[in-house]
Parts: C-alpha cells; structure tokens; sequence
C-alpha cells in the first residue's frame, strides 16, 4: 500500500540553503516581519548573476584590493554601472570610500566559508580579507538600506556566525569577523566568541528552520 506523503513531510526532508545577508535580515527584523521574511526567501527565484544588483559593485571593490588600484577604480566601476543603478552605486562608492581611503589596507585570500545548523546551511564566504591598520578582518559587506535596526546589538548573531564557521583557509584565532554596512559607513567587528553568542545564534537558527517548515 502507497503512503501519501505530504508537502509539510517533504520540506522536512529538504535542507535549508540561504545566504548571510538573508540571515542577517532575519536577525534585525521582530515578530510579523520576521515571518513575512522567511516566507520572501522560500519563494523567491534562484539566484542569478543578472539580476544581482550589487553584484559589479562587490566584484569591483574585491578587484580593486586584490589588485592594488587606487580607490579611483570604483569611480570607474561606479560610472559603467546601468542608469537605474547608477546613484545607488555612486553613493555606495563615496561611502565606501570615506571610511576606508585614510586607513592603511593590505589584501589577503579570505577563502571559503560556511555554516550549518541542523538542516540550515549559510554561505558565509567573506567577500574581503584585509588587514586593516595591521589587524587582519574577514569582511562581509552589507549594502541594504541605513536602517536603524542594525547595531551592535542585532548584528552580533551575524557575526557569531561567522566567527563559528567552518573555513577552508583562515585560521579563526588571530582574525576579527567584520561586517561592513556601506550606508553607514561603519564596520561592526566580533573576535571573542562565548558561550551566549552561540546559544543566541543557534536560536535564531531554530526560529527560521522553525517557521520555514510551518509556512
């Protein structure tokens, strides 16, 4: 006799795959939103290089420390950039800018990270490794809007994770885990991780596997 299996059994069965931004979005938000977010990212497209806004944005800045240009290729980056981008780029460049251009800043390989929890995974793969006034930084860059939301407060699940990831060339013991919101211009850093960063982050985990399963 065949069993019927349902959809809400299927999902069961299916591993969670999201990206650190979407996680990210998830931890700053409360309640309803929280929900409406999760439901966003389980129906939205697969990912596709085209319709990545940002995507010339962060392979220029990687390109230009990798490199060694001067800050003048993003100007370039910025200009090529399609007319309904344009602005969003120009003032992510000036940003960008503005807090890095008076720092002195060294390249290295960040290589490959991710992190699981259960059926949760989140690619965690840090756009940029720089040493940055001689301290070395696994950096992800977050180019959402300036909402007051992010702080130190609701930015540290993030960064527990990334500090908590599994990582295929950085050893996590002489490296700070930074997250660099180019709105604000600010970089949020984490480097100690204790026992309560990892009890809040894997709740936050629990609360998205939790609510995907139920939608």
């Amino acid at each position: 006799m065949c069993r019927i299996v349902l959809k809400k059994e299927v999902d069961k069965l299916e591993k969670i795959e999201i990206g650190f931004t979407q996680f990210i979005d998830f931890t700053i938000k409360q309640g309803q939103a929280k929900l409406s977010h999760v439901r966003q990212v389980k129906n939205q497209e697969d990912y596709h290089p085209a319709k990545d806004f940002w995507k010339a944005y962060r392979d220029g800045v990687r390109e230009m420390h990798e490199n060694g240009y001067s800050y003048d290729y993003l100007d370039r980056i910025a200009a090529s950039a399609h007319i309904r981008k344009k602005s969003h780029y120009v003032e992510a460049v000036k940003q960008y800018k503005k807090y890095f251009k008076n720092r002195q800043v060294e390249w290295f390989d960040p290589g490959k990270s991710f992190w699981t929890f259960g059926d949760l995974a989140v690619r965690s793969t840090p756009e940029l490794g720089l040493i940055i006034d001689g301290k070395k930084h696994l950096v992800k860059i977050y180019l959402k809007e300036n909402d007051d939301r992010f702080d130190r407060w609701t930015i540290n699940s993030a960064l527990a994770l990334m500090a908590n990831s599994t990582r295929s060339k950085v050893d996590g013991d002489d490296v700070t885990f930074s997250v660099f919101h180019v709105k604000k211009a600010k970089r949020f850093d984490k480097q100690d991780l204790n026992e309560d960063d990892l009890i809040i982050l894997e709740g936050e985990a629990a609360h998205f596997v939790e609510l995907w399963r139920r939608i």
